[in-house]
């Protein structure tokens, strides 16, 4: 399967005001980087064609993904306002199968990282729904994946310990795994 692991809120000159969550010096950008970084490993050691390092406008980025025919497309985030909850929010371009994925996504982030599901926690994106952005001109199966909340003591924790890297990247896999079947 061809995977387009894409960090969210770097390298994005189209919006530079657009840092992304921070909190005590972490980065989202940093934080992402780090989680896909061990995600492209592991799903590469299953045999999947891993590719990163998109960049420009999300359009742009979008373009690039479209063009090289990605299986499926993980925008990577972290939420901020000290929630305790995961959200995967997914484009219906692929439907039922995104959909598939994300509650399977969800499902391994609640398990391994010991959230809650958000009161809503699977998003539905059809092609006039405005926002998000950040996935909604993918043609292949995207997802937009926020397992933790970077300013939430716990998940702060678990984040620059490295604990929050190696689980969110194992829940990633285990769903391409179980999602392939």
């Amino acid at each position: 399967m061809r995977i387009a692991l894409d960090v969210q809120h770097i390298n994005k000159p189209a919006k530079p005001y657009d840092k992304g969550a921070s909190y005590k010096r972490l980065t989202e950008a940093y934080a992402v980087e780090n989680y896909f970084r061990y995600t492209r490993a592991l799903l590469e050691e299953d045999g999947h064609e891993v590719h990163s390092g998109f960049f420009g406008s999300y359009r742009d980025r979008h373009e690039q993904v479209n063009r090289y025919d990605f299986d499926l497309y993980i925008a990577g985030h972290l939420n901020a306002g000290k929630g305790k909850y995961s959200l995967v929010c997914h484009t219906t371009t692929a439907y039922p199968r995104t959909r598939k994925i994300a509650e399977i996504l969800l499902d391994e982030f609640c398990e391994r990282l010991h959230t809650t599901k958000a009161s809503t926690p699977i998003w539905e994106l059809g092609p006039k729904d405005r926002g998000w952005s950040c996935i909604k001109h993918t043609k292949c199966s995207a997802i937009l994946i926020e397992p933790l909340f970077i300013d939430n003591v716990l998940h702060h924790e678990m984040i620059i310990s490295g604990e929050a890297t190696v689980k969110i990247a194992e829940a990633i896999r285990e769903a391409v795994r179980r999602w392939e079947i």
